[in-house]
């Protein structure tokens, strides 16, 4: 791998304009151009986002779809060397932050260059894509990652 050579952001606008959806942290690196990414892939990764995103809050219960809703889950390019799809950062459910703060503090990224290469397989992608937030979901609710990977939320 190259040396970092330049940063991008990238940002994705509301369809009137009047906010940014997403914003994308692009990286350059040698022969490896991350700009490249395939558009398709980043609105594919942004519709299946919201559709499995929406289509979780309605398969659990009211009390969990409380709890879940506010979570923001925003759509970042990351960085290839991590290997990460996503990432939980937040208080869990339940628990307070040494400030006394619960939960709202939550979000969820979505790291899109974990799903490189996956643009034309998409059943795939949107199956990744709920398995992803499951997890990520799983991690707010306070389970480790040996707990999901026993469960099968890994």
């Amino acid at each position: 791998m190259g040396i970092l050579k330049n940063k991008i952001v990238i940002l994705i606008l509301s369809d009137d304009y009047s906010s940014v959806k997403h914003s994308l942290v692009c990286y350059s690196h040698g022969a490896l151009n991350l700009t490249t990414m395939s558009q398709g892939l980043l609105e594919k990764i942004d519709l299946f986002v919201r559709a499995e995103r929406d289509e979780i809050l309605t398969e659990v219960n009211e009390e969990l779809r409380e709890k879940l809703e506010p979570i923001p889950v925003h759509i970042n390019m990351g960085d290839e060397t991590t290997g990460l799809y996503g990432d939980y950062s937040g208080t869990p459910s339940g628990s307070e932050s040494a400030f006394g703060a619960t939960g709202p503090s939550s979000d969820i990224t979505i790291y899109a260059i974990g799903f490189s290469g996956m643009e034309h397989d998409e059943p795939a992608l949107r199956k990744k894509v709920k398995k992803v937030l499951m997890h990520e979901y799983g991690h707010y609710l306070g389970f480790g990652e040996g707990y999901m990977r026993e469960n099968g939320i890994c």
